[in-house]
């Protein structure tokens, strides 16, 4: 295989020529041939897109999503996975019975000063939850169970923002995501222990 004056360049034969001019000469030449093949043995070993950090297509920065798309009044249209992520995780066959069972909710998502507050309004009645996205904050279910938690509001792609949110307290370590599109929001529960899950889906009752 031949790309190149290197490559044909014939064995040097004693010409009479300073070896220190022909050092140079050959040094110049391979110069010379590198930088012209520079490209070719790129593409060859390592695709161009990976060498500049790019994938041929222009990619816009991700435009983030402001907070207000979560607020609002959101209705439960659609519940999925409970029961099986209740029997996961050791609850039994009564509990999971009333909880498939139970009115699915309503949820109102409200601005404060250091985050959202989110009402739950369940069978058990109006929960509460002061999210503080500034910092750690504690809460407390509709069972009386404690969980320290940390909330953060992202973009994740082109017009979606989700709140997400870790928690870890007597019934585990677990993380929960509410994803906004336009006017649905899809949420889902995490079990970190065994990756078990379970969801909503809402859409929007009024606007925020």
């Amino acid at each position: 295989f031949q790309c190149c004056r290197l490559c044909t360049k014939s064995p040097a034969k004693d010409s009479g020529i300073d070896s220190e001019t022909e050092t140079e000469s050959e040094s110049s030449i391979i110069d010379e041939e590198i930088e012209n093949h520079r490209q070719t043995w790129d593409s060859l070993y390592f695709p161009i897109d990976v060498l500049c950090g790019t994938s041929g297509t222009a990619v816009s920065e991700e435009e983030e999503v402001d907070l207000e798309v979560l607020l609002g009044t959101w209705k439960c249209v659609d519940t999925w996975g409970l029961d099986e992520f209740l029997r996961t995780n050791g609850v039994g066959m009564l509990q999971r019975k009333l909880a498939a069972n139970a009115k699915w909710p309503n949820w109102d998502f409200i601005r404060t000063e250091r985050g959202i507050r989110f009402v739950n309004h369940s069978m058990l009645g109006d929960l509460v939850e002061e999210i503080d996205l500034t910092e750690e904050y504690a809460s407390k279910d509709g069972q009386g169970n404690l969980a320290k938690c940390r909330a953060e509001w992202l973009t994740v792609r082109d017009g979606t923002g989700m709140l997400r949110t870790r928690k870890m307290g007597d019934l585990g370590d677990w993380i929960e995501e509410r994803k906004v599109t336009d006017d649905r929001l899809e949420f889902v529960l995490t079990q970190q222990k065994n990756g078990s899950k379970w969801g909503r889906s809402f859409v929007r009752l009024e606007a925020r």
